[in-house]
Parts: structure tokens; sequence; C-alpha cells
């Protein structure tokens, strides 16, 4: 996993099929991927896998138009005495909204979240083949 640049975001945000919050450009994609097939993808685009800091990010990309589920980029990094959930980008993990009784597979060490009713965030496996959602910096104009 490496980190997005971490110079402040300004500018414009890419082609129309960005969506515009904050300093950072938003991507839904409805394409079904793996989780690192959906990587690979938005390294293209320069951007990772989104990253959620808070409930107001959460509730923006719930609303992206994604349906049902969605890759979003924590995946979990363990070792033998206890398991932490990462961002792709490297920013901090200083924001959660698991579902009910998420997580709750030992074997499913990637994150998406249900965009529908709730909202709530739930692990997976890997290999799941679902849509993604991609964050980057806007352009530097």
């Amino acid at each position: 996993m490496s980190a997005v640049n971490r110079l402040p975001c300004i500018g414009i945000c890419p082609d129309g099929s960005w969506t515009k919050r904050g300093s950072y450009c938003y991507l839904a994609e409805c394409t079904q991927r793996n989780a690192e097939e959906a990587r690979e993808r938005c390294a293209s685009l320069d951007a990772t896998l989104v990253s959620v800091h808070d409930i107001g990010e959460h509730l923006f990309i719930q609303q992206l138009g994604i349906s049902a589920k969605a890759a979003i980029g924590s995946e979990c990094s363990t070792n033998l005495f206890h398991i932490d959930w990462v961002w792709d980008d490297g920013t901090p993990s200083d924001y959660f909204k698991w579902g009910s009784s998420e997580p709750d597979g030992l074997t499913e060490y990637c994150a998406m979240i249900n965009t529908d009713a709730g909202g709530g965030w739930g692990d997976c496996n890997c290999g799941r083949i679902q849509g993604y959602i991609c964050k980057r910096c806007e352009y530097i104009v």
C-alpha cells in the first residue's frame, strides 16, 4: 500500500465522472472488480480506494450511487497479538462505521460499505467482486 500525496489538495477534479467534496475527488465505479483489481484501477487514476475519516465523509460516499455494497480502502493487518484495520492511502485509521456484529470474519481482510439502509461497513473476502470508490486529491491548477 502506498500513501497518496500528503500536500494540501487544491484545484479541480478530473472529468465529469468525479465528484468533488472539500479538497478531494471521488469516483464511484460500478464496474465489478475484486479488491486488488479495484486498487490497480484507482492507482491508474492517481487515486486509492477511498479512506473515510468522519461521519460527513461516510454519508457522502454512501450517496455516490453505488448500489448495495462497494469496496473501501481499509484492509486488515494482523499479527499474533492484535488486528488493525489500515487505510490503503496511509492516512490514520481515525474513524470506523462498522455495521452490527462487524467485523465478523477472521478470514475476511477487506472492507466494504453497505450503501443501502444503515450504511454500516462490513468485512469481506478480498476476492469478492463488487463496485468500489476511488479517492484522490484535486488536480493542481
